[in-house]
C-alpha cells in the first residue's frame, strides 16, 4: 500500500512500537506510491533478500498484500511461518485461508465498531444531535490461526521489516 495512506502509517506506528517495546531493531522499506500490490510485494522480497542481517519477521499493514508476499516469498523459495515470521493486519478470513500456513493478523474488529457506531447514531436520533460527544475505543486483537498456533515458533535474534 502507499506509505502516504494515513490508515498505513498508523498502522507501521502501533507495531513498530510494539516491536521497539520489546526491544527489537525495526525498519520500514516503503513503495513509491504504487497501486500494484504485485509489483509492492514483489519489492518488499526484493529488499528482504539483499537485506543484511536479513530480518526475521515481515509485517504487512493489509491482508490483500500480504497474499502477494507469500506468493514472491514461496517463488524465491522461502516459506513464510518457517523461514520467515509473517505478521498481516485486517483478519480477512477469505484472504489468510488462500495462505499456507495461515500468518497471524491483526483483528480491528470492525464489526464491533459498526456496532457502536450504530449504537451510538441510534442513540443521537432518539435523544437529539445536541448531546456530548463520545469517543470510543476498540482494541485490536492479534489472531494467531490454527495452522500457524500449531508450528513451533523458530528462535531467531529477532528484527522486523515492514511494508509499508
Amino acid at each position: 500500500p502507499d506509505i502516504g495512506f494515513n490508515i498505513y502509517q498508523q498502522r507501521c506506528n502501533a507495531f513498530r512500537g510494539s516491536v521497539e517495546s520489546a526491544g527489537k531493531e525495526f525498519a520500514v522499506h516503503g513503495n513509491s506510491g504504487s497501486l500494484d500490490f504485485n509489483h509492492v510485494a514483489e519489492r518488499l522480497v526484493d529488499q528482504w533478500m539483499t537485506a543484511t542481517p536479513r530480518a526475521t519477521g515481515i509485517f504487512v499493514p493489509v491482508d490483500r498484500v500480504t497474499l502477494f508476499v507469500y506468493r514472491h516469498l514461496e517463488r524465491r523459495g522461502i516459506t513464510p511461518g518457517h523461514d520467515v515470521d509473517v505478521v498481516s493486519c485486517d483478519n480477512e478470513k477469505e484472504l489468510l485461508s488462500l495462505m499456507h500456513p495461515q500468518p497471524p493478523s491483526i483483528d480491528l474488529n470492525r464489526e464491533m465498531i459498526a456496532r457502536l457506531a450504530v449504537e451510538r447514531l441510534l442513540w443521537r436520533m432518539k435523544n437529539g444531535v445536541s448531546s456530548p460527544s463520545v469517543v470510543t475505543t476498540v482494541s485490536p486483537t492479534l489472531v494467531a490461526h490454527p495452522a500457524t498456533a500449531a508450528q513451533p515458533s523458530q528462535q531467531h535474534e529477532s528484527t522486523a521489516r515492514v511494508l509499508n
